[in-house]
């Protein structure tokens, strides 16, 4: 079902997909009507089960899009994109705001040329854009399970800024900034990865199509990330892990895929070990062996994945990888 107002057709619409976001869903559509009051804004709604649809709803100058379950945040984008009438689309997470406009940059980027992938400028500590460079499958493996499973819960640690000039560099998809049409040209987000590395893709995809990866001042954010919505920490984890075999063997092929997937099953075995050691020390014992048994939990979801993907039309390649390690 879609539901939407009139809106006429305009430089710049906003796209917010959204999944139980009623707690910071008024303060990105606040900021959007504060600093981009002429633009088009698109909610796109992931199947909440909580008052988000009716925050927007209660907005008149906000198109809705609902109705289709959840689909996964590269998919609900491009839900948004086809129904957006902007010559650009900003893309933007609802935990996230707008706190400035450059309004001469923003004109600019809407003339007759090439756009490409920018990420937005951020105002928060620890990161000037959102903008990253890209690391190997290994890498970002190490890094995935290390920010769940060898920090404290309640440590925020940024992604490093490793300089791998060879491998690119990819945007966030937290805010960003593209051209309507070469999004829909390029196909958008790839539906098969229902969460994570959609944004990683895109900018890869992007880079094969010889358009640009960059940033902008045309609109700063303020991000709290990770507070889109309540979190099951265990089944995101096994989402990222799923994404990232996926992603392994769209661009590396079955054969990567399925060392990847045999790197993760591995690696959670180990940490569950480990968390079993270091449970029966006093002070860190109780905290490690909550680690083991989250451990075990997403190892058991990347076990069921492999018999079943967990979300119809999404993580075929990834399912087939893990049988194969697990045979």
């Amino acid at each position: 079902m879609r539901e939407s107002s009139a809106s006429p057709s305009t430089a710049l619409s906003v796209i917010v997909v959204t999944y139980n976001s009623a707690a910071v869903l008024p303060a990105c559509l606040g900021s959007l009507s504060e600093h981009l009051p002429g633009a088009e804004v698109v909610v796109v709604d992931n199947g909440s089960a909580d008052q988000t649809v009716e925050l927007v709803r209660a907005s008149p100058a906000v198109r809705l899009v609902c109705g289709h379950g959840n689909v996964g945040f590269g998919a609900a984008v491009n839900r948004g994109a086809q129904t957006a009438t902007g010559t650009l689309l900003l893309v933007l997470n609802p935990d996230a705001t707008v706190v400035a406009v450059d309004r001469s940059d923003l004109d600019a980027l809407s003339g007759d040329r090439v756009t490409g992938l920018l990420g937005c400028r951020v105002r928060d500590a620890g990161a000037r854009y959102l903008i990253w460079n890209s690391w190997s499958w290994k890498t970002e493996l190490c890094w995935t399970l290390g920010q769940r499973f060898l920090l404290p819960r309640e440590l925020t640690v940024s992604r490093p800024r490793l300089s791998v000039k060879r491998r690119g560099q990819w945007i966030a998809g937290a805010a960003f900034v593209v051209r309507r049409s070469e999004f829909l040209q390029a196909d958008g987000f790839d539906a098969q990865l229902f969460l994570y590395f959609e944004d990683l893709d895109l900018s890869r995809r992007y880079g094969q199509r010889g358009l640009p990866i960059g940033t902008t001042d045309a609109v700063t954010v303020s991000h709290v990330g990770q507070a889109s919505s309540p979190r099951d920490g265990d089944l995101m984890t096994s989402f990222a892990l799923l994404s990232l075999i996926q992603y392994v063997d769209k661009w590396e092929g079955p054969e990567a895929a399925r060392k990847a997937a045999a790197w993760c099953l591995r690696l959670l075995r180990m940490l569950e070990a480990s968390g079993g050691a270091l449970g029966r020390i006093p002070v860190i014992g109780r905290r490690a062996a909550k680690k083991r048994e989250s451990a075990a939990v997403v190892r058991s979801y990347l076990a069921k994945a492999a018999a079943r993907s967990p979300i119809a039309g999404t993580y075929a390649a990834a399912g087939d990888a893990l049988r194969e390690a697990l045979e």
